[in-house]
């Protein structure tokens, strides 16, 4: 396997983790909820944390990917939201897994920030479209399946 297909795979994977994390608590949401035993008010923001933070960070993430070099970026962005996504697990309360949220939301907003830039310093002109729509199929396979295992988690891990 070539080098570039590797680093594709690498980045369509980041890409959909992060889409998928933004949509698996759909569905869960009323488990969540009643878990953790919190107001609707309050627990909205375990969502809305997530999209704000990826809606607001992903352009200066980008550009801090431009200075510092952007695999470093996009590194990092995997290793912050794995821990993230690991917090989340072990939330006490929802204002733990709001804060989790939000940590898992950076991780993911570095890796979404720097893929494309990352697909443009890879892959010549001639294959970058191919690269690009892979990467694309990544974020939206990944934010269709976060709902579906969003219900399967719920319905049958809890």
């Amino acid at each position: 396997m070539e080098k570039s297909s590797i680093v594709l795979f690498i980045l369509v994977v980041g890409t959909m983790m992060g889409a998928l994390d933004s949509t698996i608590v759909i569905l869960a949401f009323p488990t969540i909820n009643d878990t953790l035993q919190s107001s609707l008010v309050v627990s909205i923001w375990i969502i809305l944390a997530y999209m704000l933070i990826a809606a607001v960070m992903t352009t200066p993430l980008g550009r801090i990917g431009d200075i510092y070099g952007r695999g470093k970026m996009f590194n990092a962005g995997f290793l912050i939201f794995t821990l993230g996504s690991a917090l989340c697990g072990f939330s006490p309360s929802i204002y733990h897994l709001i804060a989790f949220r939000c940590i898992q939301a950076l991780g993911g907003s570095l890796m979404q920030a720097n893929s494309g830039a990352i697909i443009a310093d890879t892959f010549p002109r001639n294959r970058r479209g191919r690269a690009f729509g892979y990467n694309s199929l990544g974020f939206t396979s990944g934010s269709m399946l976060g709902i579906v295992l969003g219900g399967v988690i719920t319905s049958f891990v809890g």
